[in-house]
């Protein structure tokens, strides 16, 4: 657990562990909802998605980790992000590590009702995310691949499109395009 006073650091260890050692997990999500409570998800190998609330402190967990109920899907991969909108608690993720999917709940914790993909998979490769409200637009940054000359093959760059959601809170199938987000700045910041 390390901590600093800017986002680009230095970064100091604060407890000199682990918060935990069984079982592993990867890809942690922290998501902090509007009564200040803070969740982890972290996907645990071989048990799927897992939640834990951190202590006030944010330097310990309050609790063992718990495997969340996803509806009877069983997901798999790594990669969640969590957000809420209105009433309602996202879970998303990469699907396979390639497609993204996602899910609701009236509850940070679950029970999570399956809603699909929202973005294809490309070119067969990963694609890890996160989904943000900026200035009352919903952006999704993703990740895409660039087929360079380079002894290391191709490399991942970051990419980011609107978001946009239906009536009934579900989220709009997102495409991939070359703009991106590049008129935000024109949008007029559009609430959706």
């Amino acid at each position: 657990m390390a901590e600093s006073d800017s986002p680009t650091g230095p970064f100091k260890d604060m407890i000199g562990a682990p918060l935990w050692r069984e079982p592993y997990a990867n890809d942690p999500s922290l998501f902090i909802d509007d009564d200040g409570k803070a969740y982890l998800y972290v996907h645990a190998q071989g048990a799927d998605y897992h939640v834990v609330e951190m202590a006030d402190d944010m330097r310990s967990i309050k609790g063992k980790l718990e495997k969340m109920d996803m509806g009877g899907y069983t997901p798999k991969m790594e990669g969640p992000w969590v957000f809420k909108r209105e009433d309602l608690y996202y879970f998303t993720m990469p699907e396979n590590n390639r497609e993204l999917s996602y899910y609701t709940s009236p509850s940070p914790k679950g029970p999570w009702t399956y809603h699909g993909v929202i973005m294809e998979q490309e070119a067969n490769s990963n694609n890890h995310h996160s989904i943000v409200n900026y200035q009352g637009q919903w952006i999704l940054f993703y990740h895409r691949w660039l087929d360079i000359d380079s002894t290391c093959g191709r490399q991942r760059h970051v990419a980011a499109e609107y978001l946009y959601f239906n009536e009934d809170g579900t989220i709009q199938p997102i495409r991939r395009t070359q703009k991106g987000v590049a008129d935000f700045a024109s949008q007029g910041n559009q609430k959706q």
